[in-house]
């Protein structure tokens, strides 16, 4: 049985509003009642929040990363409010369209052949039930929107393996940069192309530092060309740069504990220019993709400390 028809034995109580257009005149901080059945479903009443906490330590990244979400889900999340429930519901209705598409590929392969080439459909529905799991009695609205969100980003990976496609995850440190899924060699090929022209299009801060201590070249030069004492090299001159940055920002912190507009925004650029994507790329990209952050950190450090002697000559 599909996943979809399993969820709405959950929602036999009640047909769930559009998500397209979320009423004005609801409560947006609170599940709509469709999303809180559906959850519901989900939910292992054995678990507790501790045993749910170590289970999705555990996941894969299908369940926290997805392919692009479509232009009505897009529409429906612009028009909620953005409120949890609200956004909530938009992900049930790109999940409900999901599964349907997800119904048709298999009946298109046929539950064998569908097994044989991508996994066990029962298997990857049982997982997708306790990974995407929430307690409501312990976990709030957000929880319900993270559950949600997880049954969508599960749901869109296996329509994007059963058409064919494979999809790239961002590596760690890269969140929030766009899932990435290519249909063929070619296809994969030019995708990385397009990453290796992008880099290039990059201001100077992404492709060199002058900032570098003199122990990161002693470093590079014992590694022999090695990558993983590369990358180690990188990992140890990043930790000392950014050491600069949080002492000159430790006291420009906003009363919540945020870091200034300024560095957030350094934040977004040094990720999105600098993302690796480790099924689609390389060694050779991946220590592009670290020594492009070291850069921004290096230059980024440089900047604080000039403008730091910039205001002391003012004063």
């Amino acid at each position: 049985m599909l996943l979809r028809n399993l969820l709405m034995l959950a929602l036999a109580g009640g047909p769930v509003a559009c998500a397209s257009t979320p009423n004005a005149d609801a409560d947006k901080d609170s599940p709509k009642s469709g999303i809180s059945r559906l959850q519901a479903f989900l939910i292992n009443g054995e678990a507790s929040l501790d045993e749910l906490e170590l289970r999705r330590k555990a996941l894969d990244r299908t369940f926290i990363y997805a392919p692009p979400r479509s232009d009505a889900f897009q529409e429906c999340i612009d028009a909620s409010g953005f409120g949890d429930g609200a956004m909530a519901q938009c992900e049930y209705a790109e999940s409900v369209e999901l599964d349907r598409q997800l119904e048709a590929l298999l009946d298109r392969l046929g539950d064998a052949e569908a097994s044989k080439r991508f996994g066990d459909q029962a298997a990857w529905e049982a997982a997708t039930r306790e990974g995407c799991a929430w307690l409501p009695l312990e976990e709030g609205t957000m929880a319900v929107l993270a559950s949600a969100s997880c049954v969508t980003n599960r749901l869109a990976h296996r329509v994007a393996e059963l058409s064919g496609k494979t999809c790239h995850i961002p590596a760690a440190g890269f969140e929030g940069q766009p899932v990435i899924c290519t249909v063929n060699s070619d296809d994969e090929d030019r995708q990385g192309e397009a990453l290796v022209e992008r880099r290039a299009d990059l201001d100077p801060t992404f492709r060199d530092a002058e900032g570098n201590t003199p122990a990161f070249a002693t470093c590079l030069a014992d590694t022999g060309g090695v990558t993983d004492a590369l990358l180690a090299c990188i990992d140890e001159e990043q930790r000392k740069q950014q050491a600069r940055i949080d002492e000159r920002f430790a006291s420009q912190r906003n009363a919540d504990g945020n870091a200034p507009e300024a560095r957030r925004s350094w934040q977004q650029e040094t990720a999105k220019g600098c993302v690796w994507y480790p099924t689609l790329e390389g060694s050779a990209a991946r220590i592009d993709s670290a020594s492009c952050v070291l850069n921004r950190v290096t230059n980024f450090a440089d900047r604080l400390s000039d403008d730091a002697m910039e205001a002391s000559r003012d004063d």
